[in-house]
């Protein structure tokens, strides 16, 4: 069996047109989190057909043991929570239904250790500054992006979070929110950010329907229903 999962693209300055920089890779939005994967081998039945239905990338620990014919729930000690669901079954029956009937995705500053100390980085997109404070904890992760390093060694100075680089250097950057979460069904999302400190007029809430229509035309561009 050969399983190929794609990344979830790069950062900012590398989306296209028509997609969103801000609702790219980083993001909750569902161009930062969906990615492709492609399964062959002898399990798989009538190849060469799509799985619409929802899957996540846990999801592949209890693939590989359903390959290996093991039930990984009963393996694993109870003290270690598997969010897994199964995967075989969408291979192996055309006409599976839906097995997951929720999604969730959560990064932030909880992404590395707590020892790990990250810096400002900001980033120009068309005449626009983006600021993110989780993502860089060295000046060569953050320009090797094409972001502008505000941590230790930086030609702007030392600043501990973009609200001080907003308020010193670039009055009209967007910050990405510190944390966010997101859950999805198979139609509708809720995200919750936590903005900066600085941006106390921002909403925490989105909601999203995720079903196309012909107003959203792709399932790429969402618009809230409400915030």
């Amino acid at each position: 069996m050969l399983v190929l999962v794609g990344d979830n693209g790069t950062y900012l300055n590398s989306v296209n047109d028509p997609y969103d920089p801000l609702r790219g890779k980083a993001t909750p939005y569902q161009t930062g989190v969906c990615g492709p994967m492609v399964v062959a081998g002898p399990m798989v039945r009538s190849p060469g057909r799509a799985v619409t239905n929802m899957v996540n990338a846990v999801d592949l620990f209890e693939l590989f043991g359903e390959i290996a014919g093991v039930d990984v729930h009963s393996l694993v000690p109870s003290s270690h929570i598997l969010d897994c669901q199964p995967l075989l079954p969408y291979l192996t029956n055309p006409g599976q239904p839906s097995i997951r009937r929720y999604n969730f995705t959560q990064l932030g500053h909880g992404a590395k250790p707590p020892s790990v100390q990250t810096w400002p980085g900001v980033f120009t997109v068309g005449d626009q500054k983006i600021g993110n404070d989780f993502l860089f904890n060295t000046q060569s992760l953050c320009e090797e992006d094409g972001g502008e390093w505000f941590g230790p060694g930086g030609t702007h100075g030392l600043y501990a979070t973009c609200c001080e680089v907003r308020a010193a250097l670039y009055t009209n950057m967007t910050i990405q929110p510190s944390n966010t979460w997101a859950v999805r069904n198979d139609r509708y999302k809720l995200v919750k950010s936590d903005h900066a400190p600085c941006d106390t007029n921002l909403n925490q809430f989105e909601f999203y329907d995720l079903q196309t229509n012909a107003l959203n035309p792709s399932d790429w561009t969402r618009r809230p229903m409400t915030s």
